[in-house]
């Protein structure tokens, strides 16, 4: 076994083992077990945290979307947020749309938020992108986040961030919340309520 190959198992094993869900922990360890190496590498190649925040297939391993992946992206916006002066007193907004699991996206979303102590507004149903961000700026939202993957194939997922002002973070804040992703813990050790948007929420 080369190094690379033995860095690579040792990657996807250590990403199975923070992985909350049983089901992208399973995909995952079949791989691994099987040893299918390119398949392993491309899932376990990180998606990338931009202006156009997260886009990508849903399911296992640090380069699809599942709620390892949601779940640590929603811990580096609260860290973010955290150190900004008057987060703490303003809400996130959390939409999503009609893509399968987009719901549960937002639920994990919310939960992150909210167990940092953020007051989360969310969306109980499937909304349009622009009326996300819309209700973030008249609620003076410091970020608001819509799960969609807008025209991408419907077994993609996505993860759009916007400001204050309704438009898609740009540089640095993109980058100064990469970063805290890339910081984060497994994803099994972020606190986190358990949140079902069954019904308008209005929490924190």
């Amino acid at each position: 076994m080369t190094e690379s190959t033995a860095e690579l198992l040792a990657a996807a094993r250590a990403w199975i083992d923070g992985d909350p869900e049983p089901a992208t922990r399973a995909e995952l360890a079949a791989l691994v077990d099987d040893e299918k190496l390119a398949e392993l590498a491309d899932r376990m190649t990180p998606l990338s945290f931009g202006t156009a925040g997260l886009r990508g297939a849903v399911g296992a391993g640090s380069g699809r979307m599942n709620t390892a992946v949601v779940t640590r992206t929603a811990y580096g916006i609260a860290r973010y947020l955290a150190e900004q002066s008057d987060a703490a007193e303003r809400p996130i907004v959390i939409g999503f749309d009609a893509r399968p699991s987009s719901r549960g996206f937002a639920e994990v979303s919310a939960g992150v938020l909210l167990a940092a102590g953020f007051r989360v507004v969310a969306f109980a149903e499937p909304t349009a992108t622009p009326l996300c961000a819309f209700l973030g700026r008249e609620l003076s939202a410091s970020i608001s986040i819509v799960v969609t993957a807008s025209h991408n194939p419907r077994g993609d997922n996505g993860y759009k961030v916007y400001g204050s002002n309704a438009v898609q973070i740009t540089p640095p804040v993109d980058a100064e919340i990469a970063r805290r992703i890339a910081a984060a813990p497994l994803a099994r050790l972020v606190p986190a309520e358990l949140v079902r948007l069954d019904r308008a929420a209005s929490r924190g």
